[in-house]
């Protein structure tokens, strides 16, 4: 991750960020907080997969607060799923 920002326009919020290099990467989840400590997921925004070219991502919220909090959650192809039937 080369950056993370998030600015507020038109009483929205723009979240912008770059990767340098990617490795399996399917995705990103978007998360909110509005104290920090407890995160939902808000969004989805899809991966590149593997490169190592510089990419860059957005995401536009919605939502609107006093002071909001936002990470984001990497998701890799590599993840093992468990499945019953």
């Amino acid at each position: 991750m080369v950056s993370f920002t998030a600015n507020a326009v038109d009483d929205k919020i723009q979240l912008s960020w770059v990767t340098a290099t990617e490795k399996n990467n399917r995705g990103f989840e978007i998360q909110r907080s509005i104290d920090e400590q407890s995160f939902v997921t808000i969004g989805y925004v899809e991966g590149k997969g593997t490169t190592t070219e510089r990419q860059s991502y957005s995401y536009v919220d919605n939502a609107t607060g006093k002071q909001l909090f936002y990470r984001l959650k990497q998701i890799d192809f590599d993840v093992l799923l468990n499945i019953r039937v």
